[in-house]
């Protein structure tokens, strides 16, 4: 069903209803800032910039954000910029030794970084997974690398980890120990999923025609993608591909499918556009960076969030711009996170996921996910979705898998109650939206519609069905930035606050952003035809 065009002027009325919105809620978030400042923590709030004598309080209390570029970031960006210098060098003189510098440097970071019991606690993660894929057991892999993954959700193997970690007192020494266990673990899962599924289809295709794999014709893509892994799946190959440095950290993830292709492509001359196409991608990124530090001096929105009496007694509006600016931050939070690892990778002619799409004009659970974490969603979606059945064999199969997704996810970020009530929410929500796409798109209603109405028409029905939805998607991704107790002071006070006023007016701000959404979703598609 294509994108119908609407009258200039109500475009023009949706943009200007949505950005009055936006410049009010932002003025009474940083007035409320000010205000309040009195009432937030003193752990929370710090002194920060000074700009002509005025001394500007900084919000520090995003426990990710200052996890990375306070106390870690400055230490593991030199080691960025060493690999991006030597890794340079070795791909010029010594091309042939790249896979072994990949492995040794990342392997001395963490030495030097974490530990050495922590880089032999992730090595034997490493050599557990990859002996259980010489099985070529999937479903043995999956038992094994959950069982390692959960390690990071029990008390008992939790105390046991925090033996391998010396001197750590304010405890960053651990998560840092964790969050990288974690990341480990998505990229070996992929690696063992790829090498137990190339041994089934060897074992498959030599007992059919009784030579070997190798000296077969493969005219299927893939057929010679798992050819690809048979041939570049030892303990090398897989240490090169899970301790490769710029996405070591904090990712974004590249399966190692895809991995494999690009780290095997030959070497590409260094052009102009190319050197270009770099240059702004890591000025956009220090961009980034200087407007989060910027947002975190003049808002303080996850310090307001904590203070949950606060928060419950805010101004609707108010309350409101804390939560459009706590989005906001979430994404370009993760701009910076995966944004600059990639460049760097891309130093390595690596071509990582792209980094999340603005989520001010997200209206859809699938574009959410499908469009956010872009690496973690090709994980999910090769490793377990398409495996489990997908799309292809029924709605039952397709929820299935779907669920699957969901609970892998729950568990890799920890099993709190608060992530099981995001996992259940974002799960409900992709449901309604299978089963409302499905209705929508049937012959009959697509007959009716068109029918009744016009093309215009039709836009502006559509629209307003996926109000609700667009809604239910921003409480559940407010459970997850926020928790599930300021979750629910969002959802009882935007909805149900000043009831019906307050939700009518969400609903019609929320029309206005979903139809200016797909007026840019319109204008790319048409872009993209053109090009």
């Amino acid at each position: 069903m294509g994108i119908s065009t609407l009258p200039v002027w109500e475009i023009t009325v949706y943009w200007v209803c949505w950005l009055s919105a936006v410049v009010y809620i932002t003025e009474n978030t940083i007035l409320a800032s000010i205000e309040f400042r009195k009432y937030l923590s003193p752990y929370d709030i710090r002194k920060g910039w000074t700009v002509l004598g005025t001394t500007l309080y900084k919000d520090v209390s995003n426990f990710e954000w200052e996890f990375w570029f306070s106390a870690w970031g400055w230490i593991v960006l030199p080691c960025y910029i060493g690999h991006g210098i030597i890794g340079s060098l070795v791909n010029w003189k010594c091309r042939n030794l790249r896979k072994q510098f990949f492995v040794l440097y990342t392997v001395g970071v963490v030495w030097y970084v974490m530990g050495l019991k922590q880089l032999l606690i992730l090595l034997l993660h490493c050599a557990i997974s990859f002996v259980t894929a010489m099985s070529g057991s999937s479903v043995l892999v999956w038992i094994v690398c959950l069982l390692l993954l959960a390690t990071l959700n029990h008390e008992v193997t939790v105390q046991w980890l925090r033996l391998a970690v010396d001197d750590d007192v304010l405890e960053t020494k651990y998560y840092l120990f964790v969050f990288t266990i974690a990341m480990t673990n998505l990229r070996y899962i992929s690696f063992c999923l790829e090498k137990a599924k190339s041994i089934q289809f060897i074992k498959s295709q030599e007992m059919i025609t009784g030579e070997s794999v190798q000296k077969q014709k493969m005219p299927h893509r893939e057929d010679a993608a798992l050819r690809a892994v048979a041939q570049n799946c030892n303990f090398m190959d897989m240490m090169t591909y899970v301790f490769y440095f710029p996405l070591f950290f904090t990712g974004p993830i590249l399966t190692y499918d895809k991995f494999l292709e690009q780290v095997n492509r030959p070497p590409q001359p260094w052009t102009k556009p190319r050197i270009t196409h770099l240059a702004l991608d890591f000025v956009r990124i220090t961009w980034w960076l200087g407007f989060n530090y910027l947002l975190l001096h003049v808002v303080h929105l996850s310090a307001i969030q904590l203070q949950l009496d606060l928060l419950s007694s805010l101004p609707l509006w108010t309350l409101g711009g804390v939560a459009f600016w706590n989005f906001q931050f979430f994404q370009t939070k993760y701009v910076v996170m995966f944004g600059l690892p990639s460049c760097f990778a891309k130093l390595d002619q690596m071509e990582p996921p792209a980094g999340p799409i603005c989520i001010s004009h997200l209206y859809l659970f699938s574009t959410m996910w499908q469009q956010f974490d872009r690496g973690l969603y090709q994980h999910l979606k090769r490793h377990i979705y398409i495996p489990l059945g997908g799309s292809r064999h029924g709605l039952f199969s397709q929820l299935l898998a779907t669920a699957a997704c969901f609970i892998f996810v729950y568990y890799w970020h920890g099993n709190e109650v608060y992530l099981a009530w995001w996992s259940i929410l974002n799960f409900t929500g992709v449901v309604m939206e299978v089963i409302g796409r499905k209705t929508i798109t049937s012959e009959a209603v697509q007959r009716m519609m068109k029918k009744h109405w016009s093309p215009s028409w039709q836009r502006r029905f559509l629209a307003a069905l996926l109000v609700p939805n667009f809604i239910f998607c921003s409480m559940a991704s407010l459970v997850f930035v926020g928790g599930s107790d300021a979750g629910k002071i969002y959802f009882r006070r935007l909805i149900f606050g000043d009831w019906p006023t307050s939700a009518f007016m969400l609903s019609a701000v929320v029309y206005c952003i979903i139809q200016v959404a797909i007026e840019i979703d319109s204008k790319s598609v048409k872009k993209d035809k053109e090009t």
